[in-house]
């Protein structure tokens, strides 16, 4: 049984969320991806969630507008495993080229020589185009 408000789970025989005060559902409604205007590029993809937060953090300090996604689950990202994470950071497409530059020009990433993408410099291959990342 799960909480529709909190979304906290519960063991069957519990008929109303102690913390919200609300009736409990067998399913929860499935979460609908984040709408992402055509105009948004992804400018990067990481498996680490500090590393993203990280990059998105440098490109804000530059007044470049972007978003994280957690592609894995195709919402804002959230604490998970490592091997189940993979985040994508997608900025506005007149922003792309010096995104790309800046996080390549910080020395924990690199550009993915096939797609232009950016990914940390111990990647061995970018994760959506599969190339092999040059030393």
């Amino acid at each position: 049984m799960w909480c529709p408000s909190c979304r906290g789970e519960f063991v069957e025989g519990i008929a109303t969320c102690p913390q919200c005060q609300v009736a409990l559902v067998e399913d929860l409604p499935v979460d609908e991806p984040e709408y992402m205007p055509d105009t948004w590029k992804l400018a990067g993809e990481f498996t680490d969630e500090v590393a993203a937060t990280l990059a998105q953090g440098l490109l804000q300090d530059n007044d470049i507008p972007c978003k994280l996604e957690n592609a894995s689950f195709r919402v804002q990202p959230v604490p998970v495993s490592q091997d189940m994470t993979t985040l994508r950071l997608w900025v506005e497409e007149e922003d792309l080229e010096a995104a790309t530059r800046l996080l390549a020009e910080a020395e924990n990433y690199s550009l993915c020589s096939e797609c232009g993408g950016v990914v940390l410099k111990e990647d061995k291959e970018f994760p959506s185009c599969g190339a092999p990342l040059e030393e």
